[in-house]
């Protein structure tokens, strides 16, 4: 990416000037206070401060390639991205709409194997690996306590009332509310709520 697009993406917060558009960085002499316009990157009325530099994702430096590339992988707006890549119409001059459209492919591409094939590989090598030590050593991360539920609720999977395995609470509070949550009713009428919050 920094072979292809260093200095290709920065652009002049001002996009005419003088009644001529900006072309290139030489046009975009930094310093001069204007009024913004509707095509300019600032507030439209406002007044503003002549600046040329390269968005926030950009290919200016390994850096800010490897954080543009990361947040491709993510997916987060990617996109956007990849609209600026191909806007690009060379090094210090001003992006020109849909300049370059297969400059695009370098995006797609990279999601396509960042985002997809690599992730899906990486995720794939963590589960065999704990399913390798699972099987060598038994569950390595539940407690003693979170395998007594499961131990419980795999009995319990059986049998028709799932609530009949559970000891009711000492506390009265606590009991009201196991009282409520295992009655034979509570499972309609939670539905039924549900169904008219949605409709």
């Amino acid at each position: 990416g920094v072979q292809l697009f260093a200095g290709q993406l920065s652009r002049c917060n001002q996009t005419v000037i003088d009644d001529q558009p900006v072309t290139d960085r030489d046009q975009c002499v930094g310093g001069v206070t204007f009024e913004c316009g509707d095509e300019d990157l600032c507030v439209p009325g406002e007044e503003a401060v002549r600046w040329w530099a390269p968005p926030f994702r950009n290919f200016d430096n390994i850096g800010n390639a490897l954080l543009s590339l990361f947040t491709v992988a993510t997916l987060d707006q990617y996109m956007a991205l990849a609209q600026d890549l191909m806007d690009t119409a060379g090094v210090d001059r001003q992006p020109v709409s849909k300049n370059r459209p297969w400059m695009g492919l370098y995006i797609i591409a990279f999601v396509f194997l960042g985002s997809w094939f690599w992730v899906n590989l990486l995720v794939s090598v963590v589960v065999d690996h704990y399913t390798q030590m699972v099987q060598e050593k038994g569950d390595i991360l539940a407690s003693r306590e979170a395998k007594k539920w499961v131990a419980l609720f795999k009995f319990s999977a059986g049998s028709a009332d799932p609530w009949k395995h559970v000891p009711k609470p000492s506390n009265p509070t606590r009991a009201f509310c196991y009282k409520v949550v295992s009655h034979r009713h509570f499972d309609t009428v939670i539905i039924v709520i549900i169904m008219s919050n949605v409709a």
